[in-house]
């Protein structure tokens, strides 16, 4: 008899960098850790932050330094294009993520989460693989961004009349309220859910812990990535 699957919660936002590299190492073991179900729960990182007292790299300038070269490294390491642009701070701090992280709770809702792991990646790529930085916050750009994954127009348009819909505003509160519960003070944050409490892991640099709770193969995901 087949042993049941181990649940990881996957929280994440799309204004993180380190988040993205986090989202991509997390998608790519679904193939090779098969013990994993890798759960998708988009949330709000600046109530994260707030919640924790914590700040955001970007504010000290030590950290902001180090991030620019540290994101650099991960992403030739991983394979993950991935770059912060000049106009991250106006584009990302100043604007926030609100809005793009209840399109992707939408977007999640709607399509009941076929859609959820493009259209996140899609936002990502906006602001991480352009110069300057691509907005974010906008119709036109879940538009665009709908577009490139495949999205009806039909769907396109439900999903930005959900934006401010009661259930998408209330789902998108429950994940970012989940994480605070657990713990949670930046992106990604995982929860394996072994035993009777969740083990909370932190930071796309934790991907080898989780392999080591769900007792799976971490050499695997190296592997994975040189078939890409």
């Amino acid at each position: 008899m087949a042993k049941s699957k181990i649940a990881v919660d996957l929280f994440y936002d799309v204004i993180s960098p380190y988040a993205r590299i986090g989202f991509e190492l997390m998608c790519r073991n679904r193939s090779v850790w098969p013990k994993m179900d890798l759960r998708l729960k988009p949330f709000l990182l600046g109530a994260v932050m707030k919640s924790s007292k914590n700040s955001a790299p970007m504010m000290v300038p030590n950290k902001a330094m180090y991030m620019l070269e540290d994101i650099r490294r991960l992403s030739s390491m991983h394979q993950i294009p991935l770059k912060v642009p000049s106009n991250f701070f106006e584009l990302v701090i100043k604007k926030g993520s609100l809005r793009a992280m209840r399109f992707v709770t939408a977007v999640d809702i709607i399509t009941k989460g076929e859609s959820t792991e493009k259209v996140s990646r899609g936002l990502w790529e906006r602001i991480f693989l352009n110069e300057p930085g691509l907005d974010i916050t906008e119709n036109d750009s879940f538009k665009d961004v709908a577009s490139k994954i495949g999205l009806s127009g039909e769907i396109t348009e439900k999903c930005l009349k959900a934006i401010e819909n009661d259930e998408t505003k209330a789902k998108l509160k429950q994940n970012t309220d989940e994480a605070i519960a657990a713990g949670a003070f930046g992106a990604p944050t995982m929860l394996v859910h072994i035993g009777d409490k969740p083990e909370m892991i932190f930071g796309s640099d934790r991907i080898e812990m989780i392999a080591y709770l769900l007792e799976e193969n971490y050499a695997a995901s190296f592997a994975q990535r040189a078939k890409l």
